[in-house]
């Protein structure tokens, strides 16, 4: 993983989270703190005794054990200020859960292009794209709607639809906005 790509995500999310801590937003406008809602289905498991939730805004609900993932992809169609058809694979290094917060790193096989995915307790859950000289992130609370399917022990799977994620260039200028909409797996 090129170390400037990756420390720039993690940095670009880091900032985004304090901004919003900072600013003491809530997700819904309200000056009420921010939800922890997560829903699951009626008998409360899917149907491989896993649960299932939708994560609005934040993760720390959905109880994943602290860990390391393996393995996974994460599958996306990426339109707006570029196209691309995205497949990429889980990094190790850069997956965990820990203390009620996942964070998720993808990458492609040549390094351009890297996603990552963070389920944060207490907080907004965001994803980041960095590809094509440029870094765009998107947030749970402002246009993301992050959806986890399966939160099992084992298996973490759910989907993203992000609208109107800012684009930035290495600059830190705004360059326009792309649309991600995809799935992600992370085993362990």
């Amino acid at each position: 993983m090129p170390t400037t790509r990756g420390l720039g995500a993690l940095l670009l999310i880091a900032v985004l989270g304090a901004g919003c801590a900072a600013s003491g937003a809530s997700p819904s406008g309200s000056n009420a703190p921010a939800s922890k809602e997560a829903t699951t289905p009626a008998s409360g498991t899917a149907s491989n005794g896993s649960a299932s939730a939708s994560v609005l805004p934040a993760a720390s609900s959905v109880g994943l054990p602290d860990g390391i993932y393996t393995a996974g992809r994460f599958s996306a169609r990426l339109t707006g200020l570029i196209t691309a058809v995205l497949d990429l694979a889980l990094q190790p290094a850069g997956s965990m859960t820990s203390q009620g917060s996942t964070m998720l790193t993808y990458q492609g096989a040549h390094g351009t292009q890297l996603v990552t995915v963070a389920l944060v307790a207490n907080g907004p859950s965001t994803v980041t794209f960095s590809g094509s000289n440029i870094t765009a992130a998107g947030i749970s609370a402002e246009g993301c709607s992050i959806t986890i399917t399966n939160a099992g022990s084992s298996r973490l799977t759910g989907s993203i639809d992000c609208h109107a994620m800012t684009a930035i260039n290495a600059s830190g200028s705004v360059v326009g906005t792309l649309y991600l909409k995809g799935t992600f797996e992370a085993t362990r």
